[in-house]
This record gives structure tokens, sequence and C-alpha cells, in this order.
């Protein structure tokens, strides 16, 4: 479709925001560190020359406190924020190991990006390799003035558009304005018995449709970005 059609004018992006019209929203990038040492039988460790990497990782990890973050907050999406979130070491009781690895969760705001979370990383992890495993979600932010943020607020009844750190496919719609509104509370999404009140139903239907030639109209007759 792309090929024949080229990019979108605009996109909706569908997900649980209270009907809230989000124009901006973090990147997720993924990093993860390794630590290298030296492994012994653990009947051994008084007499064998060893480096425990588990330890090495835990005292470099427990000086990060429960997270780092990136520069000054951003107006709708708060601080970029690196976070630790899997540690892994060793596999037997009897061996003290020689490799652990953590993977750390990166939500980022304009304009922080995978980079500089990395260079924050490999200065506060100075025995670790560090690395970026993933950072193709980008952060997206689509003006306030865009005549698709403002079409989405009218159908919505709202006044301002807002932010948000959860990630959707507006990550991948680099270039395209858009936006992220729908009916449910983001608060329920990956909790047991997710679900959605038959009213949040009835108001998102009632939203997708006032909306939709609204958009259709305000794109239009919108300059190209």
């Amino acid at each position: 479709m792309l090929a024949h059609l080229g990019p979108p004018d605009g996109a909706l992006t569908g997900e649980p925001t209270g009907l809230e019209v989000v124009r901006a929203q973090s990147g997720l990038a993924v990093l993860r560190a390794e630590w290298s040492g030296r492994s012994c039988h653990a009947a051994h460790v008084v007499r064998v020359e060893h480096d425990n990497a588990l330890l090495r990782a835990a005292a470099e990890l427990g000086a990060l406190g429960s997270h780092l973050t990136l520069g000054e907050p951003h107006a709708l999406l708060g601080a970029s924020t690196v976070t630790p979130t899997v540690l892994r070491s060793g596999e037997r009781h009897n061996v003290v190991p020689d490799r652990a690895e953590a993977l750390f969760d990166c939500r980022l705001a304009p304009p922080h990006d995978a980079d500089e979370a990395l260079a924050l990383l490999q200065r506060r992890l100075p025995t670790a390799r560090v690395e970026v495993r993933s950072s193709r979600l980008r952060p997206v932010e689509t003006s306030a003035e865009h005549p698709l943020v403002r079409s989405a607020l009218r159908a919505a009844g709202r006044q301002t558009a807002i932010g948000s750190a959860t990630m959707s496919d507006m990550a991948l719609l680099a270039g395209v304005p858009a936006v992220k509104c729908g009916p449910g509370e983001t608060a329920r999404s990956h909790t047991p018995d997710e679900y959605v009140l038959r009213s949040e139903l009835v108001a998102g239907c009632a939203f997708y449709l006032a909306l939709a030639p609204q958009a259709l109209e305000a794109l239009a007759s919108a300059p190209a970005v």
C-alpha cells in the first residue's frame, strides 16, 4: 500500500486512554549490560582466585537507585527514564558465576534517544559492557496546532491533548501526524480480567464516528508535513 499510495496523511491509534487525546508518546529502548568475572567451585572460594560477576553487577546496579533520568522533563511526557528490570546470573548453586546480565527499560521523551541512555549507563556501570538491544520504537509528537489534533479534541469534547508513556503503533508512524485515543482506562491494561465498560465502549464508538469526517476534512486541507 505504501508503494502505491505513499504514507498516510494522518493516523489514529486506538488505545485505552479514557478518550483523552494523546499527541505525544514516549519511545522505548531496551539496553543490555554484561559483567564478566572468573568462576570457581563454591566449595573453594577461600582458596581459589575468583571474581563473582553476580556481586559485581549487584554492586553497580544497587548504586543506580530505582531509575535514572535524562535531562529536563518533557512538557507532556515528563522525564525520560532508564530502569533496571531484569537481572540474570548463575546456573548452579555450586558454581561462582563468571557472567551476569541486566536489562534496562528506557522510556524516552523527545529529544532523548537510545544512544544517550547508553552513554549514561556506560558512565554509571564502569565494569560492564553496555549495548542497545532494541531502539526501533522512537518517541513521537504531533504539534498541538495540527488539524488532526484539533479535530480529535473537538470530537472527544476535550480542551487539551496529553502525553503518554505507554507504547502503541503510534511509535511506528514516524513522519505521519498521529493521535492516540480510545475507550477504557490504561491502568487496566495487562492486568487480570482486563475489561472495558459498556458505557466506555459506546462513548468510544461515538468518538470515532464523530472524528472520521472531521479528520478527513481537516487533513485534506492541511499542509504537507
